[in-house]
């Protein structure tokens, strides 16, 4: 049993314990897959500077190869990291003065979702971390992760330039109405003032 338990966690794999009155009857070895968009999902992400780790409550062989496969190095990545380690982690960030986004779908997420400046969460997940998510990925693409984050600046730069272009636009407008530019060889629109006697 001790050699498929070291097994099963040098091939990445969680491990659930069976037992029957303090006899082990049982190993089950549990795996996550990855979505096969994950690693291009993270390498928009670096390629747009945004800083990405993984914090997990799995095993470090488990992680490390989640790491490996999506392009992250192992230094940016931490395992066995519980709920409240998860919470601790993200307030430092905050303090630091960074703008957090995370990503979950388990009930262990939840209070890091709810914690982050923008919690994400795929729609498949548990009603707990759906709940504490600001916003909820309807479809199971990882590369929606990237859109809801870089869509929205994208959007309010467009939005910042096309207020400015109006504001310009309008201040000549009401300018040369007032024949503000005349001196400079523009003409008057002409008024007449007429007497009501």
């Amino acid at each position: 049993m001790q050699s498929a338990l070291l097994h099963a966690q040098q091939s990445g794999c969680s491990v659930v314990a069976v037992s029957v009155d303090g006899t082990l009857v049982a190993m089950y070895g549990l795996k996550d897959l990855l979505r096969p968009d994950a690693k291009q999902a993270v390498h928009f992400l670096l390629s747009v500077g945004i800083e990405v780790r993984i914090l997990s409550g799995d095993h470090i062989e488990s992680v490390e190869q989640i790491a490996t496969a999506i392009g992250l190095d192992a230094s940016t990545c931490v395992d066995g990291c519980p709920p409240a380690d998860k919470l601790t982690r993200l307030k430092a960030f905050q303090q630091r003065g960074h703008r957090v986004a995370f990503v979950g779908d388990g009930s262990n997420d939840a209070p890091a979702l709810a914690q982050a400046n923008v919690g994400i969460a795929f729609g498949s997940g548990t009603d707990l971390a759906l709940s504490t998510a600001d916003v909820i990925l309807l479809q199971p693409r990882t590369l929606a992760v990237p859109d809801t984050l870089i869509i929205p600046k994208r959007a309010r730069r467009t939005i910042i330039a096309n207020f400015s272009w109006a504001f310009v636009y309008n201040v000549v407008a009401v300018l040369l109405a007032a024949g503000a530019f005349t001196p400079l060889g523009g003409e008057r629109i002409p008024y007449q003032r007429h007497s009501l006697a």
